[in-house]
Protein backbone atom coordinates (compact mmCIF):
# COMPACT_ATOMS: atom_id res chain seq x y z
CA UNK A 1 0.00 0.00 0.00
CA UNK A 2 3.15 2.10 0.10
CA UNK A 3 2.92 4.95 -2.77
CA UNK A 4 -0.70 5.63 -2.13
CA UNK A 5 -1.43 9.17 -1.55
CA UNK A 6 -4.49 10.03 0.77
CA UNK A 7 -6.74 12.79 0.20
CA UNK A 8 -8.78 13.32 3.38
CA UNK A 9 -8.86 11.70 6.77
CA UNK A 10 -11.15 12.21 9.79
CA UNK A 11 -10.40 10.65 12.72
CA UNK A 12 -13.32 10.44 15.28
CA UNK A 13 -14.24 9.79 19.08
CA UNK A 14 -10.52 9.88 20.08
CA UNK A 15 -9.29 6.89 17.49
CA UNK A 16 -12.71 5.15 17.67
CA UNK A 17 -12.91 5.12 14.23
CA UNK A 18 -11.26 6.51 11.62
CA UNK A 19 -12.63 7.84 7.78
CA UNK A 20 -10.52 7.98 4.95
CA UNK A 21 -10.54 8.50 1.45
CA UNK A 22 -8.00 7.49 -0.92
CA UNK A 23 -7.21 7.85 -4.43
CA UNK A 24 -8.01 5.09 -6.89
CA UNK A 25 -4.35 4.17 -6.66
CA UNK A 26 -5.77 2.07 -3.48
CA UNK A 27 -5.76 -1.46 -5.31
CA UNK A 28 -8.43 -3.81 -6.30
CA UNK A 29 -7.78 -6.63 -3.67
CA UNK A 30 -7.52 -4.53 -1.28
CA UNK A 31 -11.11 -2.80 -1.48
CA UNK A 32 -13.74 -4.52 0.31
CA UNK A 33 -16.43 -1.98 0.25
CA UNK A 34 -18.46 -0.62 -2.85
CA UNK A 35 -19.46 2.83 -1.50
CA UNK A 36 -17.46 5.31 -3.50
CA UNK A 37 -17.57 9.08 -3.28
CA UNK A 38 -17.19 10.09 -7.17
CA UNK A 39 -13.95 8.73 -8.11
CA UNK A 40 -12.44 7.85 -4.23
CA UNK A 41 -13.60 4.86 -2.35
CA UNK A 42 -14.90 5.41 1.29
CA UNK A 43 -13.37 3.32 3.79
CA UNK A 44 -13.65 3.23 6.99
CA UNK A 45 -11.07 1.98 9.82
CA UNK A 46 -12.02 1.03 13.35
CA UNK A 47 -9.91 0.99 16.40
CA UNK A 48 -12.01 1.41 18.93
CA UNK A 49 -10.90 -0.85 22.42
CA UNK A 50 -13.65 -1.98 23.47
CA UNK A 51 -14.21 -5.57 25.21
CA UNK A 52 -16.80 -7.72 23.27
CA UNK A 53 -16.81 -5.74 20.32
CA UNK A 54 -18.62 -7.14 17.18
CA UNK A 55 -16.68 -7.96 14.16
CA UNK A 56 -17.34 -5.31 11.74
CA UNK A 57 -15.77 -6.36 8.52
CA UNK A 58 -18.63 -7.62 7.33
CA UNK A 59 -19.85 -3.85 6.90
CA UNK A 60 -17.02 -3.16 4.89
CA UNK A 61 -14.89 -1.77 8.61
CA UNK A 62 -11.47 -2.12 8.19
CA UNK A 63 -9.28 -2.70 11.37
CA UNK A 64 -6.27 -0.31 12.01
CA UNK A 65 -3.43 -0.45 14.55
CA UNK A 66 -2.38 2.33 16.89
CA UNK A 67 0.82 2.22 18.67
CA UNK A 68 0.15 3.72 21.90
CA UNK A 69 2.77 5.38 23.72
CA UNK A 70 2.60 2.93 27.13
CA UNK A 71 3.88 0.39 24.31
CA UNK A 72 7.19 2.84 23.97
CA UNK A 73 7.86 4.56 26.81
CA UNK A 74 7.27 2.71 30.22
CA UNK A 75 5.77 5.30 33.43
CA UNK A 76 8.70 7.67 34.10
CA UNK A 77 10.73 7.15 30.90
CA UNK A 78 12.58 9.92 29.59
CA UNK A 79 10.55 10.44 26.74
CA UNK A 80 13.44 12.20 24.73
CA UNK A 81 16.14 9.61 24.94
CA UNK A 82 16.78 6.18 24.89
CA UNK A 83 13.10 4.82 23.44
CA UNK A 84 14.00 3.87 19.96
CA UNK A 85 14.57 0.11 20.80
CA UNK A 86 11.01 -0.32 22.19
CA UNK A 87 9.66 2.18 19.57
CA UNK A 88 11.32 -0.23 16.58
CA UNK A 89 10.19 -3.14 18.78
CA UNK A 90 6.48 -1.58 18.77
CA UNK A 91 6.08 -0.75 15.28
CA UNK A 92 7.32 -4.24 14.51
CA UNK A 93 4.37 -5.83 16.56
CA UNK A 94 2.08 -3.55 15.17
CA UNK A 95 3.22 -4.13 11.29
CA UNK A 96 2.82 -8.18 12.17
CA UNK A 97 -0.90 -7.31 12.10
CA UNK A 98 -0.22 -6.07 8.67
CA UNK A 99 -2.76 -2.68 9.03
CA UNK A 100 -1.99 0.87 8.46
CA UNK A 101 0.08 2.32 11.72
CA UNK A 102 -0.92 4.84 13.65
CA UNK A 103 1.95 7.02 15.74
CA UNK A 104 -0.18 8.09 19.24
CA UNK A 105 3.11 10.33 20.00
CA UNK A 106 1.69 13.68 20.81
CA UNK A 107 4.04 15.28 23.92
CA UNK A 108 6.85 16.62 22.39
CA UNK A 109 5.42 20.82 22.09
CA UNK A 110 3.99 21.69 19.49
CA UNK A 111 0.61 24.33 20.10
CA UNK A 112 2.43 26.52 23.11
CA UNK A 113 5.89 26.45 21.86
CA UNK A 114 7.78 28.82 20.39
CA UNK A 115 9.23 28.72 16.74
CA UNK A 116 12.95 27.17 18.01
CA UNK A 117 11.05 24.88 20.69
CA UNK A 118 8.94 23.61 17.44
CA UNK A 119 11.83 22.99 15.20
CA UNK A 120 13.42 20.48 18.32
CA UNK A 121 9.72 18.91 18.43
CA UNK A 122 9.53 18.74 14.68
CA UNK A 123 12.95 17.22 14.91
CA UNK A 124 11.81 14.63 17.33
CA UNK A 125 8.84 13.49 15.41
CA UNK A 126 10.72 13.02 11.95
CA UNK A 127 13.16 11.10 14.16
CA UNK A 128 10.78 8.95 15.59
CA UNK A 129 9.19 8.40 11.87
CA UNK A 130 12.33 7.06 10.96
CA UNK A 131 12.67 4.48 13.77
CA UNK A 132 9.28 3.55 12.71
CA UNK A 133 9.99 3.49 9.06
CA UNK A 134 13.01 1.01 9.44
CA UNK A 135 10.68 -1.21 11.42
CA UNK A 136 8.01 -1.25 8.67
CA UNK A 137 9.16 0.23 5.72
CA UNK A 138 5.94 -1.11 3.61
CA UNK A 139 3.29 -0.01 6.44
CA UNK A 140 1.20 2.19 5.74
CA UNK A 141 1.33 5.15 9.05
CA UNK A 142 0.90 8.22 10.08
CA UNK A 143 0.68 10.45 13.02
CA UNK A 144 -2.46 10.62 15.64
CA UNK A 145 -3.45 14.60 16.47
CA UNK A 146 0.01 16.16 14.92
CA UNK A 147 -0.46 17.50 11.88
CA UNK A 148 -2.57 19.51 10.70
CA UNK A 149 -3.22 21.01 14.48
CA UNK A 150 -6.64 21.60 14.84
CA UNK A 151 -7.48 25.42 16.02
CA UNK A 152 -11.48 25.45 16.64
CA UNK A 153 -11.74 28.70 18.38
CA UNK A 154 -9.60 30.70 16.39
CA UNK A 155 -11.40 29.61 12.89
CA UNK A 156 -15.00 29.92 14.28
CA UNK A 157 -14.67 33.18 16.33
CA UNK A 158 -12.63 34.52 13.77
CA UNK A 159 -9.42 35.40 15.97
CA UNK A 160 -7.42 36.33 13.10
CA UNK A 161 -4.72 35.96 16.15
CA UNK A 162 -5.03 32.39 16.51
CA UNK A 163 -6.33 31.41 13.12
CA UNK A 164 -2.04 32.97 12.15
CA UNK A 165 -0.39 31.31 14.76
CA UNK A 166 -2.52 28.09 13.81
CA UNK A 167 -1.28 28.78 9.74
CA UNK A 168 2.07 29.35 10.98
CA UNK A 169 2.16 26.01 13.16
CA UNK A 170 0.48 23.97 10.43
CA UNK A 171 3.66 25.54 7.80
CA UNK A 172 5.89 24.74 10.42
CA UNK A 173 4.69 20.95 10.05
CA UNK A 174 4.77 20.91 6.06
CA UNK A 175 8.24 19.04 6.45
CA UNK A 176 6.56 16.03 9.01
CA UNK A 177 3.11 15.99 6.31
CA UNK A 178 5.48 15.53 3.42
CA UNK A 179 7.11 12.31 5.49
CA UNK A 180 3.92 10.73 6.34
CA UNK A 181 1.58 8.78 4.05
CA UNK A 182 -1.58 9.64 6.51
CA UNK A 183 -2.96 12.30 8.25
CA UNK A 184 -5.29 11.59 11.60
CA UNK A 185 -6.14 14.48 12.94
CA UNK A 186 -7.86 15.51 16.41
CA UNK A 187 -11.22 17.12 15.73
Amino acid sequence: MMGQKLIVIVSLCVLATTVVFFEETVSAADRTTETKRGDKEFIVFDSMLYLDKPDLSSLGIRPITIVYPKEIWPDGADRNEGYEERLRNAVTRADARGLPIILDIEHWPLRHASPAERKVSISKYLGALRIARAAAPNRVMGYYSIVPQREYHGIAKRNKAKLQAWQDRNRDLRVLADKVDVLYPCL
